[in-house]
């Protein structure tokens, strides 16, 4: 393994994993709505706790009506992409839903190609190719 980001990104996977088949879970029982909610509000006492316990100030120093735009689009975009995940798994096989979701890895993918001029290897561009091809494969099986 290479650098601490690959640590974090193991950790991170398990604990997305987690939340998504809970959602998914959830949602089955209750509707997309109160799982989502419940989520947001967790996701927000747990910032703030965190925050807390690391004693740690943000700076709001170099808070621009860019970031803050952007910040948004970020926010709406999580949130709008959790509801009709939630939505998807309340009406339809968790399975797919959550195998098609996996797909927005690539977007990270794209930006850090695209704004921090990263290049993949080969075994990240067959990662993509073969979460794409698994998607034809589920889209032509249902």
């Amino acid at each position: 393994m290479h650098g601490p980001g690959v640590r974090f990104a193991l950790v991170s996977m398990l604990a997305f994993g987690a939340s998504t088949f809970l959602i998914a879970r959830l949602a089955r029982d209750l509707g997309w709505f109160l799982p989502v909610t419940i989520s947001r509000i967790t996701t927000t006492t747990a910032l703030l706790v965190g925050s807390a316990l690391l004693h740690r100030e943000p700076s709001f120093q170099k808070v621009d009506a860019r970031s803050l735009a952007e910040c948004a689009v970020i926010g709406v975009a999580d949130v709008g992409g959790l509801i009709l995940y939630a939505r998807g798994s309340e009406l339809g096989m968790v399975s797919i839903v959550a195998a098609a979701s996996a797909a927005y890895a690539v977007i990270p993918v794209i930006g850090g190609v695209v704004v921090f001029r990263e290049r993949p290897v080969a075994n990240q561009i067959v990662g993509i190719v073969v979460v794409f091809a698994g998607l034809l494969l589920l889209g032509l099986a249902s």
